[in-house]
């Protein structure tokens, strides 16, 4: 039979403890996730904008001690215009695992607008030549534009003038930010 002393007892329940608190601080996390994204192309819809997600930009990010479904996703850019479509858009996408660390990495957005502009032509027109003989047209005065990306019309007006007298035919281009 052994016999330990209180001392003894103490002295082994303390040192268990710290034995277990120095494990515990060996396995802190001090590493970031590994981003992963790729590049994508989003369409507008018929109101001029899109939205992505970080599953859109995400290509496989991970940790090494944090499961995926764990992660942390944020993007700094998820939604897009018309004013969007001329050069592609640097979005930012951060991952951030369980302990806190973090990294970021970037990917290219490339918005699309395949909505072609439409027009609807107003009909029964009817203009008063002015004293010098002379007359203005907008084109919202002859036509009814449709787009979700309007950026304005070639001419952006007509002038007609008494040789003009009667019906007055003319192209008209509705112009778009990516037509």
């Amino acid at each position: 039979m052994v016999h330990t002393s209180r001392a003894m007892r103490t002295f082994l329940v303390v040192g268990f403890l710290m034995a277990l608190l120095a494990h515990h601080a060996s396995a802190v996390d001090t590493t970031a996730p590994t981003v992963v994204t790729q590049d994508i192309s989003v369409t507008l819809d018929g109101s001029g904008s899109a939205t992505i997600t970080t599953a859109d930009i995400d290509n496989g990010s991970s940790d090494d001690t944090t499961s995926s479904i764990m992660l942390v996703f944020a993007l700094d850019i998820t939604t897009f215009s018309c004013a969007d479509v001329l050069a592609p858009v640097t979005v930012t996408l951060n991952v951030t695992d369980e302990a806190g660390n973090w990294a970021t990495d970037t990917a290219q957005v490339t918005v699309v607008d395949d909505t072609t502009p439409t027009g609807t032509l107003i009909t029964g027109v009817t203009k008063t030549l002015n004293s010098v003989g002379i007359v203005s047209l907008s084109p919202s005065e002859v036509v009814t534009p449709s787009d979700n990306c309007l950026d304005g019309y070639v001419p952006n007006s007509f002038t007609l003038s008494c040789s003009d007298l009667g019906t007055y035919s003319d192209n008209l281009v509705i112009k778009d930010t990516s037509f």
